[in-house]
C-alpha cells in the first residue's frame, strides 16, 4: 500500500521500470513524477486508454494515468 513513504527518490527509481511493468499493450507516451497529498506518484501519459485495466501502483508506488492522445512534433 502506498503512503507518505513515497519519497521522490523511491518514485524516480520506480519510474525507470514503468514501460517494462506496463507491457507492450499500453501506449505510453510520457512518464514523469507528480506531487500528491501523500508524497509523490508516477505520472504516466498514455496515447489511448487500453482495453484492460491499469494498475494503481507500480513497485509499491502510486500511479496517476492521463489519456493525452498521440504526441507529435509541431
Amino acid at each position: 500500500m502506498a503512503g507518505p513513504e513515497n519519497s521522490i527518490e523511491r518514485v524516480r527509481a520506480a519510474k525507470a521500470g514503468v514501460r517494462k511493468n506496463l507491457g507492450k499493450d499500453v501506449d505510453v507516451v510520457g512518464v514523469g513524477v507528480t506531487k500528491t497529498r501523500s508524497g509523490y506518484a508516477l505520472k504516466v501519459n498514455v496515447g489511448r486508454a487500453p482495453k484492460g485495466g491499469l494498475p494503481s501502483e507500480i513497485d509499491g508506488v502510486p500511479v496517476v494515468f492521463e489519456v493525452v492522445g498521440a504526441i507529435r512534433p509541431k
